[in-house]
């Protein structure tokens, strides 16, 4: 179960020992150890000793995942983990593991891991630290542990059109439903949560057109005719659309939509007879 160094008496688990070592299992082990001057040759004294070694349950395991809101309003620092080895007597470090970004993290002499500011999700979404433990002379005791943080979403950015503005055609006499144009856009915020659900609508057409609506677009940006192109007012149309998330954080898209007049009138004369 166990070996000695027979120069400097370190003794530690040998590599069956390390897997048989069972919490439980057995509680105490007791060494007998023999020392003795003048080396390997047979003359020399010796003492001999008792080393009592006590199983206890091992304190350096990996720390559970963490996740911490994003622009959390703190106090700071903020502890969010700990790491402890078997003994007081040791001194902590902690480094990010590539290619996980620093951030703004530090751990005590207790083991205590802070956060020492607010995080920005769309600058980490996660990271990886590795806490080392190293005895007081600087001997790395053990391998390093990883405690990974995820920054979970907060609604901070608007929507963006992209592009910003849309050029759009319609032919006269087109039909109610046609498809004019598709709008897009996009929000920094995390896909997978409502903050980046986004909504279009239409918010102005210019000219009015009589007080009528010539087009509608759909929630997710299908811009398309609202009735049938015949009664226009106007060769060009100017249309303003609002993008807006779930809180209602928006963004503004313009559309110009032009007409393109249909060859369907013949000429005539403005009276049967001329007299002169």
């Amino acid at each position: 179960m166990f070996q000695i160094d027979p120069r400097n008496g370190d003794i530690s688990l040998t590599a069956e020992g390390a897997e048989s070592l069972v919490l439980g299992l057995v509680e105490q082990y007791v060494l007998t150890v023999q020392v003795k001057d003048m080396g390997d040759r047979p003359q020399g004294h010796y003492i001999r000793g008792e080393v009592t070694i006590t199983v206890t349950e091992n304190l350096w395991v990996p720390p559970s995942p963490v996740a911490v809101r994003e622009n959390h309003q703190g106090p700071y620092p903020l502890a969010v983990s700990k790491v402890q080895w078997n003994n007081d007597r040791v001194n902590y470090s902690l480094e990010a593991k590539p290619p996980s970004p620093e951030g703004p993290f530090i751990i005590d002499q207790e083991g205590q891991i802070y956060l020492t500011e607010p995080l920005d999700r769309e600058q980490g979404a996660e990271y990886a630290l590795l806490i080392s433990v190293e005895s007081s002379d600087g001997e790395l005791l053990d391998e390093p542990l990883e405690l990974r943080v995820s920054v979970t979403d907060d609604n901070d950015n608007a929507p963006v059109c992209i592009p910003e503005s849309y050029q759009a055609t319609v032919r006269e006499q087109q039909v109610q439903g046609s498809h004019l144009v598709t709008l897009t856009a996009t929000d920094q915020d995390d896909p997978r949560t409502e903050n980046a659900h986004l909504s279009f609508r239409l918010h102005s057409q210019e000219p009015w057109n009589d007080g009528r609506l010539l087009f509608t677009i759909s929630a997710n940006g299908t811009l398309t005719l609202a009735r049938d192109m015949t009664g226009y007012t106007s060769m060009k149309y100017q249309l303003e659309v609002l993008v807006a998330d779930h809180a209602g954080l928006s963004g503004t898209c313009t559309v110009t939509v032009d007409i393109e007049e249909v060859n369907d009138n013949a000429p005539v004369f403005p009276q049967k007879q001329v007299h002169q």
